[in-house]
C-alpha cells in the first residue's frame, strides 16, 4: 500500500538539548497565602452553599423531612477527593 505522505521528513535532532530537571516549588501560585483568611473565605462559601441548598430544596408534605443536602464540589485535576471527607463534621 502506498504511503499518503509524500513530503520529506523534517530533521530536528540538531535542535535537541539535555539538562537535569530542577523543579521550582509545588506548582502552585507564587503568591503568599494567608491561611486564616483563605479558610474563612472557604468556610463562608460552604455555609452559603448549604444555606442555598436548604432554601432551594423542594418541599413536599407527603414525604418525610430530608436530613441531608448534597453539594457537588469540583476539584483541581489530581486532587484527592478524600481530602474533603470530614467524618467528625458528618461531611462525606
Amino acid at each position: 500500500m502506498a504511503s499518503r505522505f509524500t513530503l520529506p521528513h523534517i530533521e530536528i535532532t540538531r535542535f535537541k538539548s539535555q539538562q537535569d530537571y530542577s523543579g521550582v516549588g509545588g506548582g502552585g501560585s507564587s503568591a503568599v497565602r494567608i491561611r486564616e483568611e483563605h479558610g474563612r473565605r472557604l468556610q463562608g462559601e460552604l455555609d452559603a452553599a448549604l444555606k442555598l441548598a436548604e432554601e432551594l430544596r423542594p418541599k413536599d408534605d407527603r414525604l418525610p423531612a430530608p436530613t441531608t443536602s448534597i453539594i457537588e464540589v469540583e476539584l483541581r485535576r489530581g486532587t484527592d477527593p478524600e481530602t474533603l471527607d470530614r467524618k467528625k463534621a458528618d461531611i462525606r
